[in-house]
C-alpha cells in the first residue's frame, strides 16, 4: 500500500499583499483579466468623481496634442475596493451596522 503525502503550506506574506501593478481597461465587450468587468463597466465606475474613482487610481497616457489615450487602473487598488465592498455588503446583510 502506498501512503500519499500532502503538504499544505500558509501563503507567504508577499503573496497576501495588494498586487501593485496597473492595467488597461480591457477593449469594448471584453472583461478585465482581474476584476472580471466588462470595458464598459470599468469606465462608468472609474470615470468622474464617483467614490470609487476617489479609491482606485486612474492614469491616462497620451502623446501630447492628441485627444485620447490609453486608460490604466491600479489592480491593487480595484481588488482591495471590491474586497472592502464585499464585506460591507456581507455586514448589511447580516443586519450590522455599516459606516
Amino acid at each position: 500500500m502506498v501512503m500519499k503525502t500532502f503538504v499544505i503550506e500558509e501563503p507567504s506574506p508577499a503573496a497576501s499583499q495588494q498586487i501593485d501593478r496597473w492595467t488597461p481597461i480591457p477593449p469594448n465587450g471584453q472583461r478585465c483579466q482581474f476584476t472580471g468587468l466588462k470595458h464598459a463597466k470599468l469606465y462608468h465606475i472609474l470615470s468622474g468623481d464617483g467614490h470609487v474613482r476617489k479609491r482606485v487610481r486612474v492614469v491616462n497616457l497620451r502623446t501630447p496634442g492628441a485627444t485620447r489615450g490609453q486608460t490604466l487602473f491600479h489592480v491593487g487598488d480595484m481588488l482591495q475596493f471590491l474586497d472592502e465592498l464585499a464585506r460591507e455588503q456581507d455586514g448589511a446583510a447580516k443586519g450590522e451596522v455599516t459606516r
